[in-house]
């Protein structure tokens, strides 16, 4: 979430080692509530059947597929505002019409 939308994001399993290689004394399930700096992503893009994927518009899904990142441990905890009022990125206008 950037605060405004939301998408399901997918780390790689590569991400996931970088982490615990450079990060090794946190735990990756701590990053719930921190911010991350994304280095490297990409887009997926999928047919799915939007009435079982609650996160798609039209059976297309998108996942932002994270290769590289690092975790801003000094920004604190994400406030609730930032969580709670962000909406899926599929009800944005401009993406339905884009798709």
């Amino acid at each position: 979430s950037d605060g405004h939308n939301f998408i399901e994001a997918v780390f790689s399993k590569e991400s996931i080692n970088e982490f615990r290689k450079y990060f090794s004394h946190v735990k990756f399930s701590n990053l719930r509530d921190k911010v991350i700096q994304i280095g490297k992503w990409s887009l997926q893009v999928d047919h799915v059947n939007s009435k079982q994927t609650y996160n798609s518009h039209q059976n297309i899904n998108i996942k932002l597929i994270i290769e590289s990142f690092k975790p801003q441990m000094n920004s604190g905890e994400l406030g609730s505002r930032l969580t709670l009022k962000a909406i899926s990125l599929f009800k944005n206008d401009e993406v339905k019409a884009h798709i």
